[in-house]
């Protein structure tokens, strides 16, 4: 009995998120009928920057239809003028999705994460939600 539950505690700590770097939380969801706003907060515990991060947001009515969805670099990509997340700082970003109807929930999906030295980064290990609506995705 004893060896069967430190075995249950030993698995338990194994499936935690040990890599969790980037800190993310939906802080605000702001909805018309047409559009939404969406604003996310992120706090990078990587060593080093993130010179990249791209993020697919889902909008979800009050029965989980999906009403509108879009896919942005929000650190780098395709933009120069987007500044690399340094280490151990937080930062604010807001997308603008059009929406069919009105939606309640928000859903963060990370696709691609690369950090200042070029590495790719598992966004399913490195990501850890603040909150609900966010998850990491290869």
């Amino acid at each position: 009995m004893k060896l069967l539950f430190l075995t249950y505690i030993s698995l338990g700590v194994m499936c935690l998120p040990m890599f969790a770097n980037l800190e993310v939380s939906v802080s605000s969801l702001d909805a018309s009928s047409n559009t939404s706003l969406v604003e996310l907060e992120a706090n990078n515990t990587f060593e080093q920057g993130i010179k990249d991060a791209r993020v697919w947001v889902f909008l979800m009515d009050d029965g989980g239809k999906v009403v509108g969805n879009k896919a942005q670099w929000i650190i780098g990509g395709d933009s120069a003028a987007k500044e690399p997340l340094q280490p151990e700082k937080a930062q604010s970003f807001k997308l603008t999705v059009d929406t069919q109807s009105k939606p309640t929930t928000a859903k963060v999906t990370f696709s691609r994460i690369i950090l200042a030295d070029g590495t790719i980064a598992d966004p399913q290990k490195s990501v850890t939600t603040k909150g609900k609506g966010v998850d990491g995705m290869q």
